[in-house]
Protein backbone atom coordinates (compact mmCIF):
# COMPACT_ATOMS: atom_id res chain seq x y z
CA UNK A 1 0.00 0.00 0.00
CA UNK A 2 2.85 2.42 0.95
CA UNK A 3 4.78 1.70 -2.11
CA UNK A 4 1.45 2.61 -4.29
CA UNK A 5 0.92 5.67 -2.69
CA UNK A 6 4.86 6.57 -2.63
CA UNK A 7 5.01 6.16 -6.15
CA UNK A 8 1.52 8.32 -6.75
CA UNK A 9 3.38 10.96 -4.57
CA UNK A 10 6.80 10.72 -6.75
CA UNK A 11 5.00 11.13 -10.09
CA UNK A 12 2.60 13.80 -8.48
CA UNK A 13 -0.14 12.02 -9.72
CA UNK A 14 -3.28 10.26 -8.07
CA UNK A 15 -3.55 7.12 -6.57
CA UNK A 16 -5.64 5.71 -9.37
CA UNK A 17 -2.79 6.64 -11.79
CA UNK A 18 -0.90 3.98 -10.46
CA UNK A 19 -3.17 1.43 -10.92
CA UNK A 20 -4.10 1.93 -14.18
CA UNK A 21 -0.39 2.69 -16.05
CA UNK A 22 1.49 0.27 -13.65
CA UNK A 23 4.35 3.56 -13.87
CA UNK A 24 4.53 3.05 -17.63
CA UNK A 25 4.84 7.14 -17.40
CA UNK A 26 7.25 7.21 -14.62
CA UNK A 27 10.71 7.26 -16.79
CA UNK A 28 12.04 10.47 -15.22
CA UNK A 29 15.09 9.50 -13.70
CA UNK A 30 15.14 11.61 -10.85
CA UNK A 31 11.60 10.31 -10.27
CA UNK A 32 13.42 6.84 -10.19
CA UNK A 33 15.86 8.58 -7.49
CA UNK A 34 13.23 10.38 -5.77
CA UNK A 35 11.39 7.09 -4.76
CA UNK A 36 14.11 4.95 -4.52
CA UNK A 37 15.45 7.28 -1.42
CA UNK A 38 12.07 7.10 -0.41
CA UNK A 39 11.73 3.61 0.22
CA UNK A 40 15.04 3.60 1.74
CA UNK A 41 14.35 5.73 4.69
CA UNK A 42 10.33 4.01 4.83
CA UNK A 43 13.31 0.49 4.91
CA UNK A 44 14.83 2.22 7.77
CA UNK A 45 11.48 3.28 10.11
CA UNK A 46 11.38 6.93 8.49
CA UNK A 47 6.98 7.14 9.06
CA UNK A 48 5.50 6.79 5.25
CA UNK A 49 3.53 10.57 6.31
CA UNK A 50 6.92 12.03 6.83
CA UNK A 51 8.05 11.17 3.72
CA UNK A 52 5.13 12.25 1.74
CA UNK A 53 4.90 15.20 4.28
CA UNK A 54 1.10 14.60 4.87
CA UNK A 55 -1.44 12.62 6.70
CA UNK A 56 -5.50 11.74 6.79
CA UNK A 57 -6.91 12.06 10.14
CA UNK A 58 -10.82 12.81 10.57
CA UNK A 59 -11.68 13.07 6.84
CA UNK A 60 -9.04 15.48 6.13
CA UNK A 61 -6.11 16.43 4.95
CA UNK A 62 -3.28 17.39 7.12
CA UNK A 63 0.76 18.82 6.59
CA UNK A 64 3.17 16.66 9.08
CA UNK A 65 6.79 17.72 9.41
CA UNK A 66 9.36 16.09 12.04
CA UNK A 67 8.49 18.61 14.42
CA UNK A 68 5.11 17.06 15.09
CA UNK A 69 3.79 13.73 15.83
CA UNK A 70 1.30 12.03 12.91
CA UNK A 71 -2.15 12.31 14.28
CA UNK A 72 -3.48 8.63 15.76
CA UNK A 73 -6.44 7.67 14.45
CA UNK A 74 -7.66 6.79 17.99
CA UNK A 75 -7.35 10.54 18.49
CA UNK A 76 -10.43 11.08 16.55
CA UNK A 77 -12.43 10.31 19.13
CA UNK A 78 -11.28 13.32 21.28
CA UNK A 79 -12.74 14.74 18.24
CA UNK A 80 -15.99 13.20 17.81
CA UNK A 81 -16.29 13.66 21.80
CA UNK A 82 -15.78 17.30 21.61
CA UNK A 83 -18.04 17.77 18.37
CA UNK A 84 -20.95 16.12 20.75
CA UNK A 85 -20.19 18.37 23.65
CA UNK A 86 -20.24 21.69 21.71
CA UNK A 87 -23.29 20.11 19.40
CA UNK A 88 -25.37 20.01 22.89
CA UNK A 89 -24.21 22.81 24.24
CA UNK A 90 -26.98 25.62 24.24
CA UNK A 91 -24.80 28.44 23.65
CA UNK A 92 -24.68 29.69 20.18
CA UNK A 93 -20.99 31.35 20.94
CA UNK A 94 -18.28 28.85 22.46
CA UNK A 95 -14.63 29.30 23.69
CA UNK A 96 -12.69 26.66 23.29
CA UNK A 97 -8.65 25.71 23.98
CA UNK A 98 -6.58 22.95 23.15
CA UNK A 99 -3.32 23.22 24.68
CA UNK A 100 -0.10 21.33 22.89
CA UNK A 101 -1.52 21.79 19.21
CA UNK A 102 1.15 19.91 17.56
CA UNK A 103 0.11 20.11 13.80
CA UNK A 104 -3.47 21.39 14.54
CA UNK A 105 -5.40 18.30 13.29
CA UNK A 106 -7.67 17.93 16.23
CA UNK A 107 -8.75 21.75 16.78
CA UNK A 108 -8.61 22.17 13.02
CA UNK A 109 -11.19 19.07 12.60
CA UNK A 110 -13.65 20.26 15.19
CA UNK A 111 -13.90 23.67 13.39
CA UNK A 112 -14.56 22.06 10.07
CA UNK A 113 -17.01 19.86 11.93
CA UNK A 114 -19.10 21.95 13.50
CA UNK A 115 -21.84 25.00 12.70
CA UNK A 116 -21.44 26.53 16.13
CA UNK A 117 -20.01 29.98 16.35
CA UNK A 118 -16.19 29.26 18.09
CA UNK A 119 -13.61 31.03 19.23
CA UNK A 120 -10.37 28.77 19.28
CA UNK A 121 -7.01 29.34 21.15
CA UNK A 122 -4.41 26.69 20.62
CA UNK A 123 -1.04 26.90 22.10
CA UNK A 124 2.68 24.87 21.83
CA UNK A 125 5.69 25.22 23.10
CA UNK A 126 7.17 24.69 19.96
CA UNK A 127 7.59 27.19 17.48
CA UNK A 128 7.69 24.67 14.56
CA UNK A 129 4.60 23.18 16.13
CA UNK A 130 2.58 26.51 15.60
CA UNK A 131 4.25 26.65 12.53
CA UNK A 132 3.01 23.61 11.20
CA UNK A 133 -0.54 23.83 12.87
CA UNK A 134 -1.17 27.83 11.54
CA UNK A 135 0.28 26.56 7.98
CA UNK A 136 -2.81 23.76 8.25
CA UNK A 137 -5.47 26.31 9.34
CA UNK A 138 -4.84 28.64 6.61
CA UNK A 139 -5.07 26.18 4.09
CA UNK A 140 -8.08 24.56 5.57
CA UNK A 141 -9.51 27.76 6.31
CA UNK A 142 -10.39 27.56 10.09
CA UNK A 143 -9.73 30.83 12.59
CA UNK A 144 -7.72 29.85 15.29
CA UNK A 145 -5.24 31.79 17.72
CA UNK A 146 -1.98 30.27 17.97
CA UNK A 147 -0.31 31.28 21.06
CA UNK A 148 3.65 29.94 22.03
CA UNK A 149 4.01 28.78 25.58
CA UNK A 150 4.39 26.42 28.16
CA UNK A 151 0.85 25.09 28.39
CA UNK A 152 -1.10 27.77 30.39
CA UNK A 153 1.86 30.21 30.21
CA UNK A 154 0.55 30.76 26.89
CA UNK A 155 -2.47 32.02 28.27
CA UNK A 156 -3.35 35.66 29.61
CA UNK A 157 -6.10 35.06 31.94
CA UNK A 158 -7.19 38.25 32.08
CA UNK A 159 -8.07 37.86 28.42
CA UNK A 160 -8.10 34.75 26.80
CA UNK A 161 -10.46 32.42 29.19
CA UNK A 162 -12.81 31.52 30.44
CA UNK A 163 -13.36 28.75 28.41
CA UNK A 164 -16.42 26.33 27.07
CA UNK A 165 -14.03 23.46 26.51
CA UNK A 166 -10.02 22.54 26.67
CA UNK A 167 -8.88 19.64 24.98
CA UNK A 168 -5.39 18.27 25.09
CA UNK A 169 -3.78 15.15 23.64
CA UNK A 170 -0.76 15.13 24.92
CA UNK A 171 2.67 12.41 24.85
CA UNK A 172 2.57 9.84 27.27
CA UNK A 173 5.37 9.12 29.11
CA UNK A 174 5.85 5.66 29.91
CA UNK A 175 8.80 4.56 31.89
CA UNK A 176 10.08 1.80 29.59
CA UNK A 177 9.12 2.86 25.85
CA UNK A 178 10.47 -0.07 23.71
CA UNK A 179 9.85 -0.71 19.35
CA UNK A 180 7.11 -2.62 20.49
CA UNK A 181 5.27 0.26 21.67
CA UNK A 182 5.90 2.23 19.19
CA UNK A 183 5.38 -0.05 15.98
CA UNK A 184 4.18 1.21 13.27
CA UNK A 185 4.21 4.59 14.55
CA UNK A 186 7.47 7.18 15.17
CA UNK A 187 11.26 5.93 15.18
CA UNK A 188 12.06 5.34 19.04
CA UNK A 189 14.79 7.65 18.21
CA UNK A 190 12.65 10.09 17.35
CA UNK A 191 11.04 10.25 20.66
CA UNK A 192 14.14 11.49 21.78
CA UNK A 193 14.85 14.34 19.33
CA UNK A 194 15.12 18.31 20.31
CA UNK A 195 12.30 18.82 18.27
CA UNK A 196 10.44 17.34 20.05
CA UNK A 197 9.77 19.66 22.88
CA UNK A 198 7.02 18.38 25.31
CA UNK A 199 9.10 15.16 25.22
CA UNK A 200 12.11 16.92 26.79
CA UNK A 201 10.45 18.74 29.61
Amino acid sequence: MYVRKLISHVAKKPEYWYLAYQCEELSDESCYALLSESLKKLDVGVPFEYIVGWTEFYKYRFQVTENVLIPREESEILVEQSINTLSNSTKNNLKVLELGVGSGAIISSILLSTSKSISAIATDCSPAALLAAKNNSIRLGVDVTFKQGDWWDALNSNEDGPFDLIITNPICRYQKINERTLSGYEPLSHFMEKNLSIWNQ
